[in-house]
């Protein structure tokens, strides 16, 4: 099966979304544009969508800062704990 951009592209199917999102993205990633996740962020919220969204400073695709792997486990755990009751 063949998708065009738009029809493959998360923010521009935010309808067809109807499960709770958690995402992590570093600012300085050079394998996926943070601008593309940022957008995507603001169409799910723009659309009443459940969405956390937690953007990390001066980190890479990798996530290789200490302190930001523990937020990431810690936050991963909060929404799991809140979602899958």
């Amino acid at each position: 099966m063949d998708l065009n951009q738009e029809e493959a592209s998360p923010a521009d199917n935010i309808d067809k979304i109807n499960v709770p999102v958690l995402l992590f993205h570093g600012d300085v990633d050079a394998n996926v544009d943070v601008k593309q996740t940022r957008v995507f962020n603001r169409k799910m919220k723009r659309a009443g969508k459940d969405i956390k969204y937690i953007e990390f400073e001066n980190e890479s695709h990798y996530l290789r800062n200490q302190t930001y792997r523990i937020k990431f486990l810690e936050e991963t755990g909060k929404f799991l704990e809140k979602h899958l009751k």
